[in-house]
């Protein structure tokens, strides 16, 4: 285990978000009651002001270290840090997100209790201010997680989809197999944590406030955007699949593989490329039969019509779009 220098190095994405940068940082590092910590802001081609701001705050705070690099997409960026991190554990922080300031803090003390690889938070919406813990049945105790309750940490999309929030041990950090590709996204990499760990801790009390989605947010958002997401969880699958654990976790991670690439759809469409990629992996999509039949009825609706809009080769937006003026539902 590393015995000098920081315990914590976060590592920051940064593109294009100027205005919400300044807070992000400071709830990330002047504002931390933990001190030990290096924060690395990958400025991932910026052409905003958000390189300036980070110079500015690099004058006031010297734990904050800037690289700056071509636009590569999120996915590289954070690459870039990992390679530059010095610390005992890794995390991972949105540029336009805030931490609690005692959230290093707590997840530092836990994962020296336990010995975690991997300890896990609540996290907040920052719009609507609606807490989700990481396990809905956790106690306010932190805990490890049991073999039970791993199993049940697979149907929270914000603990499956992102790699930010979590406290990662730099000996797990090392055993992922992290994405080249320029489009992908945080499912890939944040599989391979949850099915990798030897050990995952629980801390409900710290709290990492997330802000969604907002138009361009996100560098090399279009026209790959679906192409990303589409593969990564087209890896974890075959992950999973490869390392054994795909039948234990299929019936939550396939629900929520479908309902994120539904609502991409049902929200931004497809490009003739990505109907044509769906086209190509039909088989890669199929799942287990009556794998959904305790979701709602809803859902099984949507996924159904996803399902025939595959075989028939039928564009799903338009489909889903008529089914809801003719019926008024959906």
């Amino acid at each position: 285990m590393q015995t000098s220098g920081p315990k914590i190095s976060i590592i920051i994405p940064v593109y294009n978000i100027a205005p919400w940068l300044e807070p992000c940082l400071r709830s990330s590092v002047k504002n931390q009651t933990f001190s030990s910590l290096e924060i690395i802001a990958v400025n991932d081609g910026s052409t905003d002001e958000s390189l300036a701001v980070l110079e500015k705050f690099s004058r006031q705070d010297a734990r904050l270290k800037i690289i700056t690099q071509s636009n590569q997409g999120p996915a590289l960026a954070r690459q870039t840090g990992v390679r530059a991190a010095q610390g005992e554990c890794l995390l991972f922080v949105d540029g336009d997100d805030i931490l609690a300031p005692d959230y290093c803090e707590k997840l530092f003390h836990l994962y020296q209790q336990t010995q975690a690889e991997l300890v896990l938070a609540s996290t907040t919406y920052l719009e609507t201010g609606v807490l989700l813990p990481a396990l809905a049945s956790a106690s306010g105790l932190p805990q490890l997680v049991n073999e039970e309750n791993r199993r049940l940490l697979w149907e929270n999309s914000l603990v499956v989809m992102p790699v930010w929030g979590k406290l990662i041990a730099r000996s797990l950090v090392q055993r992922v197999n992290w994405h080249e590709s320029s489009y992908s996204d945080d499912i890939f990499p944040s599989v391979q944590l949850l099915t990798l760990a030897k050990q995952i801790a629980l801390c409900p009390q710290a709290v990492y406030y997330y802000r969604q989605r907002r138009e361009n947010s996100k560098s090399k958002t279009a026209p790959h955007l679906f192409e990303g997401v589409f593969n990564d969880f087209l890896d974890a699958r075959r992950f999973l699949e490869r390392t054994g654990n795909y039948v234990a976790v299929a019936p939550s991670f396939e629900y929520i593989r479908r309902a994120c690439l539904i609502s991409f759809i049902e929200k931004h469409g497809l490009s003739k490329q990505d109907e044509e990629l769906l086209i190509k992996h039909a088989k890669d999509l199929q799942v287990p039969k009556g794998i959904f039949r305790k979701r709602s009825y809803k859902f099984q609706a949507r996924q159904f019509l996803f399902d025939m809009c595959l075989k028939l080769h039928l564009p799903y937006r338009k489909i889903a779009n008529f089914i809801r003026y003719a019926t008024g539902h959906f």
